[in-house]
């Protein structure tokens, strides 16, 4: 009977490792033959992961207990609320088959947060142990960009035209660095409290170089991330007293050298005068320049459209639809404003005020959960995954990340590991 426990254990996690593994190799998989939109090919492979997941999660005693225990958490509460609230709007909505496309993206958001809080519950990762996956799924993610940057230098100088070729495994320049500093956290937690030296050397390494790839990648969004971490670790060294000492060993420290190191490193390479040098890029953000004021004149549609229709909004996924008629003295060719390029703002349009405190709150109690627990003890590892979470949502302010599958992902999965704390060891 003990031996059969054993390999009903055994199993048990086996299964659940090999689909957390699963969900980092599909980021890089693809169909064999070409296709246009990488988005749907991997929101239809998460999707059969999760059916097949959340199907085996059920029948198991074990991790049924534990699928329990993260539906009564309180983000999967208002995950739920927020799914019945925006399906409600299939009733009013000037599309209603919109509402039902969209809700697919948050109902596999929802299926990741339950199935990887299982995953992480049962298994009692380490911090160290979660931190390496991470990174290493991040290394194979940076080779990738220097391969494609490295074959370019042979034959041309890089300029910020050619940053579509280091975008790696994701769709354009703003995804790639916006997902580039939620997985660099981790990298730092690996070169403070590894004790191996080898995977310090290695994590330092990879750390490094991924910041050079940002100041190549030049995308302004990164630096006004950049900016926001920058002011996180500076606030926690405040607070916890960190002394020149322990300077390099800290986040701020490890930071800081960074982003010294590597713009000096990006200047040499590109020169003062290369259009993806960081200084030329910033000096393009103005009230004048397209893409600032694209967002802007969205974000003032935003405003209107809440102030005429605070309590409903326009219905799930129906902004693209209704944007038309809001920006048709602009439109070009058939270039539409298909988001808002502001999550935020988007859902509040869609859904009402309420729909957007439900939202906020998939975020924010996260967040509560690691500044309560940060200010209690120093933890590092609760300082970093603050941090990555504070990306995710800095971006979702700019950009659109709610829609991008492999986004999705990695916001389920630091939601996860936020709800599960206190489970590693």
């Amino acid at each position: 009977m003990r031996g059969f426990f054993y390999i009903y254990k055994m199993e048990l996690k086996l299964v659940t490792r090999s689909i957390l593994l699963l969900y980092f190799v599909t980021l890089f998989s693809g169909p064999l033959t070409e296709i246009l939109d990488w988005n749907t090919w991997r929101l239809l492979v998460f999707s059969v992961i999760n059916t097949f997941s959340f199907s085996y999660f059920l029948v198991s005693k074990d991790l049924r207990l534990l699928m329990n225990k993260a539906i009564k958490s309180k983000v999967s509460l208002v995950t739920s609320l927020f799914l019945a609230w925006a399906l409600l709007s299939y009733f009013y909505a000037l599309n209603p088959t919109e509402v039902i496309v969209r809700i697919f993206t948050m109902v596999n958001f929802y299926l990741l947060f339950l199935i990887l809080s299982v995953i992480l519950a049962y298994n009692k990762f380490t911090k160290i142990e979660i931190s390496l996956l991470i990174s290493f799924s991040f290394l194979l993610q940076v080779s990738i960009s220097y391969w494609s940057y490295l074959n370019m230098i042979q034959y041309k100088p890089y300029t910020f035209d050619d940053n579509v070729f280091l975008i790696s495994i994701f769709s354009n320049r703003n995804i790639t660095t916006a997902l580039f500093l939620v997985q660099i956290p981790f990298v730092m937690y690996l070169i403070i409290k590894s004790k191996s030296f080898l995977i310090r050397t290695l994590s330092s390494i990879l750390f490094f170089a991924s910041f050079f790839l940002l100041f190549l990648l030049a995308s302004r969004t990164s630096y006004v991330i950049m900016l926001g971490l920058l002011f996180l670790f500076l606030l926690s060294s405040i607070f916890y007293k960190h002394t020149l000492k322990s300077f390099f060993n800290k986040p701020l420290g490890l930071f800081i050298s960074a982003l010294m190191l590597s713009y000096l490193l990006s200047l040499f390479a590109l020169g003062p005068d290369n259009s993806a040098n960081a200084v030329n890029r910033i000096q393009t953000i103005d009230f004048e320049e397209t893409s600032t004021n694209t967002r802007l004149r969205y974000y003032s549609y935003a405003f209107d459209e809440i102030i005429s229709n605070p309590l409903i909004g326009v219905g799930y996924g129906n902004w693209k639809i209704v944007s038309i008629e809001r920006d048709k003295e602009n439109i070009l060719s058939y270039v539409v404003p298909y988001t808002m390029h502001n999550d935020f703002l988007e859902v509040a349009v869609e859904l009402g005020l309420l729909g957007l405190l439900l939202f906020l709150l998939i975020f924010l109690i996260p967040v509560y959960k690691l500044v309560k627990y940060v200010f209690n003890k120093e933890s590092i590892f609760a300082i970093l995954l603050l941090s990555s979470i504070i990306v995710y949502m800095i971006d979702a302010n700019l950009n659109f990340p709610s829609l991008r599958m492999s986004s999705v992902f990695f916001c389920a999965l630091l939601i996860s590991m936020a709800n599960n704390l206190k489970q590693f060891k």
